[in-house]
């Protein structure tokens, strides 16, 4: 029996198998420290209750987890285990029942919030508790943490304990990233995050560093104590999780911008709203193409494959002054632009034809939309936030446009017609780059997109307004997305003859568009590139495009000279870590909608929880309105690498879905990009 039942004073005893989050408590009573007193199950308890799982491994996740639950609720309690049980619990009064697994709290890792725990339960319900503890450690989150961190599960204990009403306080001895940080952080349930020195004489203070050294985590210790009405308890220890070093982002070299001092007075901007990566050398030679023949409406150039443009005088073209007016006059723009897309075209036929379409569609149809929504955002100048008074006509008014909205709402439906809509969307594609698939390349993206979208529940349609300029802004931004759209199909027409042109000249397909456009429209079948050059120099551009995303680029540079943003610009601000990155907003509800986010969104949830942190390994960064540095979630994000900012108030107001954010985790900024 004593096997089975350990005082929480031994449970560091190596044939205890009771977890590390139990023997770095047992470690502290032994330091003499203030721990609420307990007992643990070790690992052969539950194998005596639920029987020998063996270790099971990372290929056995699957239906080995789905075993153990079945067994973990299932199986009959020894009577004589269940008795010794009930009655150290019903000695304690009121319990806290921990995990304490051999996947959390460890060198390796914490699995914050990744477990079960349950407090203030009552000493009756002492084993619904434990077997929920030993559910919990087979749950589908657990086996994904599993899978990240290659390990199995070779453990599971229970952590029995009394009950210690009070705040809960949260310190990190050493700054995650920083394990010789003399600062100490500190976080008490529903306050900011307050800094203190090391050295200071404040009790929550010394107490967590008297853990820390208890437990030898010498890079810090992530402590959590119980502040009473008449003192302190320590309820769990463990080593701080640093975030694994990262290579420092360079600045990218200024020698690169000496095309700038040509034009002194003109500003060069990086297109990070629609680029934020490298370009592809086939999608840098379109942009070269169309910059030559001053296609654009400003003049574009390539950096490093980051593609900047110089802010030209907008064009003169008169604005629409209703929807009726700007719808016609845009779709006749797109008609007649893609009217210069001739299908079957060969390369150098569609590179020609996507310059030729590219003039209409800057000149005409995107030029009218964006002065058109220009002199609508300087009628609301009066409003405190314009692009926000914008947003809410727009959501009050109707625009019968063909777009990406319509089309997925009409594909989603019950009786929606799902291949008619991979007809109509499949020429997206993740980034604006003919190096990238489109959806038509893999539809199941699109599918799991439309089936994701078809089980959430419609919005509620809002009610009319009666400013006639609602319909106006609603026809803005419902052109917006025809017009994307638009420029999808123009690309997808060229990518279509760059994958013709690879079967032709006996190139890799992932490969030709990181070969040179010149080069690829003027080789044909008889003068064919040979593959095993392509393969290589097409592997050397993507090791220049990975070099290129470790700089970390200017958002503006004039005459040579980087221009540093204004500060109260909109940025919003909280509590963070990890590098600088760019991307789409996807304002998430439940996990539920994590179903149909592309790869490389930026997340903004209500708060990070750990299953989104974890399940969310395809976003570039995680923004969380609540919460702060030292909750689960974000613990979690550090141990996966995954940037985070918690803590910025406003965010579900101030960002929308499709919004291009720059978000700093290392500063604790999310700065929307003002659309052009």
């Amino acid at each position: 029996m004593a096997t089975y039942v350990i005082a929480l004073a031994e449970a560091a005893r190596p044939d205890a198998r009771a977890g590390a989050k139990a023997a770095n408590l047992a470690r502290l009573i032994d330091a003499g420290l203030p721990v609420p007193e307990g007992f643990v199950l070790g690992h052969d308890a539950f194998t005596a209750i639920v029987g020998d799982l063996g270790e099971i491994g990372l290929d056995d996740i699957g239906h080995r987890f789905a075993e153990a639950e079945t067994r973990a609720l299932a199986a009959a309690l020894p009577p004589e285990l269940e008795a010794a049980v009930r009655d150290r619990a019903a000695g304690l009064g009121r319990l806290a029942v921990r995990s304490s697994m051999g996947l959390e709290d460890g060198g390796a890792g914490a699995g914050a919030g990744v477990f079960v725990s349950a407090v203030d339960v009552a000493p009756a319900a002492v084993w619904d508790a434990i077997r929920a503890v030993w559910v919990g450690a087979f749950s589908p989150l657990v086996a994904a943490y599993a899978r990240h961190r290659g390990a199995g599960i070779d453990g599971v204990g229970v952590i029995v304990q009394r009950f210690t009403p009070g705040r809960r306080v949260t310190v990190y001895t050493r700054a995650p990233g920083s394990p010789d940080d003399d600062r100490v952080w500190i976080e008490r349930a529903g306050s900011d995050r307050v800094i203190a020195a090391r050295a200071d004489r404040d009790p929550v203070v010394a107490l967590a560093i008297a853990a820390e050294r208890a437990i030898g985590a010498s890079r810090g210790a992530d402590v959590e104590l119980i502040e009473g009405p008449s003192a302190l308890a320590i309820v769990q220890a463990r080593p701080v999780i640093h975030p694994a070093p990262r290579a420092p982002r360079r600045p990218a070299p200024l020698a690169l911008f000496g095309f700038t001092r040509a034009t002194p007075a003109m500003t060069w901007r990086w297109d990070a709203a629609h680029n934020p990566a490298p370009l592809s050398p086939a999608q840098a030679g379109l942009v070269a193409r169309v910059d030559a023949v001053g296609a654009a409406t400003a003049p574009l150039q390539v950096v490093a494959g980051y593609l900047y443009y110089g802010e030209a005088a907008a064009a003169t073209v008169a604005p629409a002054t209703t929807a009726s007016e700007l719808i016609a006059r845009v779709e006749d723009g797109l008609a007649r632009a893609g009217s210069a897309l001739i299908a079957g075209a060969s390369l150098p036929e569609a590179i020609d034809q996507y310059v030729a379409w590219y003039r209409i569609w800057a000149r005409d149809a995107s030029a009218v939309l964006s002065a058109t929504r220009r002199a609508l955002l300087a009628a609301l100048h009066d409003e405190p936030d314009p692009h926000r008074a914008f947003a809410a006509l727009a959501a009050q008014g109707t625009a019968p446009v063909d777009n990406l909205t319509g089309a997925l709402a009409a594909a989603s439906d019950v009786s929606g017609d799902r291949t008619s809509a991979a007809a109509a969307l499949g020429d997206w594609a993740p980034a604006w780059d003919v190096a990238v698939p489109t959806l038509a390349e893999r539809p199941a993206w699109l599918h799991a997109a439309l089936a994701s979208r078809a089980a959430r529940p419609r919005a509620h349609a809002p009610r009319p307004s009666t400013d006639p300029r609602a319909d106006l802004a609603a026809a803005i931004l419902a052109l917006a997305e025809r017009d994307d759209l638009a420029f999808a199909a123009a690309q997808a027409h060229v990518r279509r003859a760059l994958l013709v042109a690879a079967a032709q000249l006996g190139v890799d397909p992932d490969d030709i568009a990181w070969l040179p456009l010149d080069e690829l429209a003027s080789a044909h079948a008889a003068h064919a590139i040979d593959p095993i050059s392509a393969r290589s120099r097409a592997a050397g551009a993507r090791a220049a495009a990975r070099r290129a995303q470790t700089w970390d680029m200017p958002l503006a540079v004039r005459d040579g000279a980087v221009v540093d943003p204004p500060i109260s610009d909109g940025r919003l601000r909280g509590i963070g870590a990890g590098p600088r990155v760019v991307g789409p907003v996807a304002l998430v509800d439940d996990l539920g909608a994590l179903g149909d986010l592309p790869p490389g969104s930026i997340i903004v949830v209500p708060a990070v929880t750990p299953a989104l942190a974890l399940f969310a390994q395809g976003a570039i960064a995680l923004v969380a309105e609540h919460g702060g540095a030292l909750d689960h979630g974000a613990a979690l994000a550090r141990e996966l690498g995954i940037p985070y900012v918690a803590g910025v108030r406003g965010a579900l107001t101030a960002l929308r879905t499709g919004d291009l954010v720059v978000v700093d985790g290392d500063a604790g900024t999310v700065q929307a990009l003002t659309p052009g």
